[in-house]
């Protein structure tokens, strides 16, 4: 049974979220696993910190911003970016009213793909 204040079964859903959310863990998985199987507090609480110093692969296509300013930067781009697309874009019914709201392969300022 998984306990949530059980640090092993933090540091392992910690993995599998880093992957997950685009972070390259192939540096440290073998030595999150080795701790996780050693299940010594201090094993697991440096592996913790190794997972956490991973940065995103370069071949992320999101833009997620962690940052308070950075989050509301990014909204209010967005949000006037999907505005405009909202109005005046024709989508597959023809209609350049309204449009179907489905922003999907939409991509950011910088080229990468906006999360759904």
């Amino acid at each position: 049974m998984h306990d949530v204040l059980d640090a092993g079964d933090m540091l392992a859903d910690e993995l599998v979220q880093r992957r997950e959310s685009g972070y390259d863990v192939s540096g440290v998985e073998g030595f999150v696993r080795d701790a996780l199987d050693a299940a010594s507090p201090a094993e697991i609480e440096r592996a913790h910190e190794a997972l956490e110093a991973t940065d995103l692969r370069d071949d992320w296509p999101y833009v997620e911003p962690t940052a308070l300013e950075d989050i509301r930067r990014r909204s209010r781009r967005c949000l006037s970016c999907l505005r405009c697309a909202w109005t005046t874009t024709p989508f597959a019914t023809g209609s350049s009213a309204r449009g179907s709201g489905d922003v999907r392969g939409a991509t950011s300022a910088s080229g990468r793909g906006v999360a759904p």
